[in-house]
């Protein structure tokens, strides 16, 4: 595979891209003469922009629909299309590109009129996340994997404007909440989101931060930093700044960026440095989505007492829709969850001031 090209297209979020980083990092590392390409979503694009022409060249596919997709493939014309949507328009386009292997996502979870036209496809890690599940892909063309990596540099200008407001804005030992991911029935209830501060910024005199790309109207005893700032940004100041003691929030990409572990090179954690996270999860199954720390020390996961009886394959409860899952967590469990992760002793988080670490 040393001089092959190889295309890779994943699901369109921002945290499936997050959770495809090790297994892209692998193939860099290990397969150092191939020409790599990432079809990125008009979500994924900024995040994919920290990247570009030094993981993999970033080709857009905006709106992923067969034509597009095809293009792409006769332009660049890999010997390897690596294809983890599982859509039928992808395999479609596989069948007809010029490339002579073609890898998709197991076909468990993909319809079974797209399962006909896979050639290959990914083994299914039942109960495993889904970086477990992409890594595979390393395994199955013979490439080790020991280094797990989630890392990016940020660029400057966004390094800089990050640094002004949590200079401006944020008080040493506070805690960031990302209240929105996208998808309603997945959001931090306005309910709940205000017990919380309540609970966090009145009875614990702890600062309390939003960060997103929404504002919040109406919310009290908080910093609502919501909308006034650019995604890089919050991805500095929510993976690399320091500015926080601990941060709390929904399934969501975001998430994702903020609390995802690397190893050292050899795939060791007993060095590893990261964030402490809450995540909060309902109609999503947290073994595959929560940000990735097999340590189990960095991400505590808070989801509803009562389990989803109809989880499918994919982590998305078939009743998301008519159950409000994240209604059922409450302010007091998010809260025990969210000082557990604060050592009994600790007054304020030490900042970071050197950008990727």
């Amino acid at each position: 595979m040393y001089d092959q090209r190889i295309l890779v297209l994943a699901h369109e979020g921002i945290g499936d891209l997050v959770f495809l980083l090790p297994t892209l990092y692998g193939l860099k590392e290990h397969v150092p003469g191939a020409r790599i390409q990432v079809a990125v979503s008009r979500t994924q694009q900024a995040l994919a922009s920290t990247l570009d022409g030094k993981l993999f060249e970033s080709i857009p596919v905006y709106n992923r629909s067969l034509t597009q997709v095809l293009l792409a493939l006769r332009q660049f014309r890999p010997h390897v299309y690596f294809e983890f949507d599982g859509g039928l328009r992808f395999a479609v386009a596989g069948l007809l590109s010029p490339a002579m292997r073609r890898i998709h996502p197991p076909r468990e979870l993909v319809k079974p009129y797209a399962a006909m036209l896979h050639r290959e496809s990914l083994p299914l890690r039942v109960g495993t996340h889904a970086v477990d599940t992409l890594m595979s892909l390393l395994d199955l063309i013979g490439v080790p994997r020991k280094r797990i990596c989630f890392e990016f540099d940020v660029p400057d200008k966004a390094v800089e404007k990050a640094r002004a407001i949590a200079e401006r804005h944020i008080p040493d030992g506070s805690i960031a909440l990302v209240p929105l991911s996208g998808h309603r029935c997945k959001d931090w209830p306005v309910e709940t989101l205000q017990e919380t501060i309540n609970i966090l910024a009145r009875d614990l005199r702890r600062p309390v931060v939003i960060v997103g790309r929404n504002h919040y109207p109406g919310l009290e005893h908080v910093i609502d930093l919501g909308g006034q700032t650019d995604f890089l940004t919050d991805v500095y100041l929510l993976r690399y700044s320091g500015a926080f003691d601990v941060v709390a929030g929904v399934d969501t990409g975001m998430m994702q960026i903020a609390g995802a572990i690397s190893s050292d090179s050899e795939g060791r954690y007993s060095a590893v440095r990261g964030n402490k996270t809450v995540s909060l999860f309902g109609p999503t199954d947290s073994r595959l989505y929560r940000p990735y720390d097999p340590t189990g020390v960095f991400n505590v996961v808070v989801a509803p007492k009562e389990k989803s009886t109809v989880m499918g394959p994919i982590g998305w409860a078939g009743d998301r829709l008519e159950r409000a899952y994240m209604k059922e967590i409450s302010a007091g469990a998010i809260v025990d969850a969210v000082m557990r992760q604060l050592p009994q002793h600790q007054t304020a988080a030490p900042r970071l001031v050197q950008g990727r670490h």
